[in-house]
């Protein structure tokens, strides 16, 4: 980004992401005019509306119109512990967490000394180094 200098996968994400910059919001709902800066984001508001619920639990059938629902949802049956608390995402164990909540605040503590790219996770960090 030319911008704020974050590193972006490919152009689909760079063009997303500049939404943040510029303010854009192209998608707008139907029914009650909100808008947002990414499709997937309208396709997920317009459940609250149509009361499309595609996230099925394969234990007993439930049925919930967000992922992070559904995750929340499925602990009562797998006892998976550890919640991530922006997303709701259940993971194994807190280590495992902690490196997903990377993801969620931008925190890159691996670094590579030669050039100073930074990582969220010591694994992409090697994999890094050896580029050099």
């Amino acid at each position: 980004c030319a911008i704020c200098g974050r590193h972006l996968a490919n152009p689909g994400s760079l063009r997303n992401h500049m939404r943040l910059h510029t303010g854009e919001r192209p998608y707008a709902c139907p029914y009650c005019g909100k808008d947002f800066r990414q499709q997937s984001n309208l396709r997920e508001h317009l459940r609250l509306h149509t009361g499309e619920k595609p996230y099925k639990c394969h234990f007993c059938g439930d049925a919930f119109p967000k992922l992070p629902e559904l995750r929340r949802h499925l602990i009562s049956h797998t006892g998976e512990a550890h919640l991530c608390t922006v997303c709701g995402k259940a993971l194994r164990d807190p280590h495992t967490l902690r490196a997903h909540e990377r993801l969620h605040t931008g925190e890159r503590p691996f670094r590579c000394e030669q050039c100073g790219k930074s990582y969220t996770l010591a694994t992409k960090l090697r994999r890094h180094q050896k580029s050099h």
